[in-house]
């Protein structure tokens, strides 16, 4: 699923490890319903399946065979980054102005970013001390507010996917409310976004996806 917005976006998503994230589709062009542009994909939970992004390559091809000389003009359009780390993936952060600087000026810019997921990096390398959650929470302001300057700045639509958690008890958590998560179900538990109320505060807008 996409959404087509220049603004920093999150989708809640349950996560199915057959199909790949980042389709093609935004090489379309815009009479078409893409962005004539090619797409960044950061992933942080591998292995990337690209088995099924070759059979979904070759579907799109098949289907706009006049937009496109093969297959592989398909695939080049699509770019992939492996993140092993938080400080990974502030590394790339910080140095997509420049990288997106030089993409502005070829054929099929990059118009497209996703990041899945953000909770694979933050939930597993910081513990619940007050150290790593301020720590946590200056990577989350810093990652956030580049996202949105290069966003605002180039026209890049950013998708971050978020992992989601079992609600044990009723009522908010800890008395904070993360998100409007009152109808939130998945496999018929009550769940909520990960990563707590600090990355909640870095969101503009959020999907909640089966």
């Amino acid at each position: 699923m996409w959404v087509h917005h220049r603004t920093f976006r999150r989708k809640w998503v349950r996560k199915d490890p057959n199909s790949p994230p980042t389709p093609p589709l935004a090489q379309l062009p815009l009479s078409l319903g893409g962005l004539a542009s090619s797409s960044l994909y950061l992933h942080s939970e591998p292995p990337y399946p690209f088995r099924r992004f070759e059979q979904l390559s070759k579907a799109f091809y098949l289907s706009y065979p006049q937009l496109f000389d093969s297959v592989q003009c398909v695939r080049n359009n699509v770019l992939v980054q492996e993140l092993d780390s938080a400080d990974h993936l502030f590394d790339v952060v910080f140095k997509l102005d420049s990288a997106l600087a030089k993409e502005s000026r070829k054929t099929m810019p990059i118009k497209v970013l996703v990041i899945d997921s953000i909770a694979a990096l933050f939930r597993s390398e910081f513990d619940n001390n007050p150290f790593d959650l301020k720590r946590r929470a200056n990577l989350f302001f810093k990652i956030s507010s580049t996202l949105k300057f290069v966003a605002k700045k180039y026209g890049v639509a950013v998708l971050v996917t978020n992992q989601v958690v079992d609600v044990m008890r009723s009522g908010d958590l800890n008395g904070l409310r993360i998100g409007n998560y009152d109808s939130l179900y998945s496999s018929g538990r009550r769940v909520c976004p990960a990563l707590g109320i600090s990355w909640a505060n870095c969101v503009n807008s959020r999907l909640f996806c089966l």
